[in-house]
């Protein structure tokens, strides 16, 4: 082969991202109050349980898709480090989808130059076809094992009427998955432990006490 066989082509990038857009959303406020349900909190907790986290189906109509595209990439990726301390080195693993490395192009550009750069490590495929695959393809197993555990959890819903819903619901999963789930590998710990749920031996005690503290 001769080099004169190659044509080098360069492509450039350019994202215009208003901040407002990189801000992680969260559900809206509701309108109910919920000390003033008619409902005793009792059962406002057992239906908490079996809805979220034991996953039993309460049926809802529509089914929300969100793209992959650089925008909501960056969004996720800023969050994931958000409360990391500025000094740290941080390094993300993805799979192959190229909005990842170009959104970390994009929050390099944005992060201070006094602060270390975000590294990049993509796991491609199934199988180990490259080096970089076959170091970090553990790490992006545990992430693969979340996917599923909130698939389990998020399939009953069937759907949601509003992106609002959706989140609602991302909200409460990660509520019980951080402060409410014991987890095998953490000797049946949850992640984050709040004191005040140590005593209360119920799931629905332990979500009324939740909602109690953030009201």
């Amino acid at each position: 082969m001769k080099s004169s066989q190659f044509k080098l082509a360069y492509v450039y990038r350019e994202y215009l991202f208003q901040a407002a857009e990189l801000v992680h959303p969260g559900p809206n406020k509701p309108l109910v109050d919920i000390n003033r349900i008619h409902n005793s909190p009792n059962i406002l907790g057992l239906i908490l349980s079996f809805y979220v986290s034991f996953a039993i189906s309460a049926r809802k109509t529509a089914y929300i898709a969100h793209s992959r595209e650089t925008l909501p990439a960056v969004v996720t990726m800023t969050e994931a480090i958000r409360t990391a301390d500025p000094q740290q080195k941080i390094s993300l693993i993805t799979d192959g989808n190229p909005s990842y490395p170009a959104g970390i192009h994009f929050m390099n550009e944005k992060r201070p130059q006094d602060l270390p750069r975000i590294e990049h490590h993509a796991v491609i495929g199934l199988q180990n076809l490259d080096q970089e695959s076959e170091t970090y393809r553990s790490f992006k197993q545990l992430i693969e094992r979340l996917n599923r555990t909130f698939k389990f959890h998020v399939r009953p819903a069937s759907g949601f009427k509003s992106d609002n819903g959706a989140l609602s619901l991302v909200v409460l999963f990660a509520t019980h998955y951080n402060f409410l789930r014991p987890h095998i590998s953490l000797g049946y710990r949850t992640p984050v432990e709040i004191p005040e749920l140590q005593n209360i031996s119920t799931i629905q005690g332990q979500w009324i006490k939740i909602l109690s503290m953030s009201a």
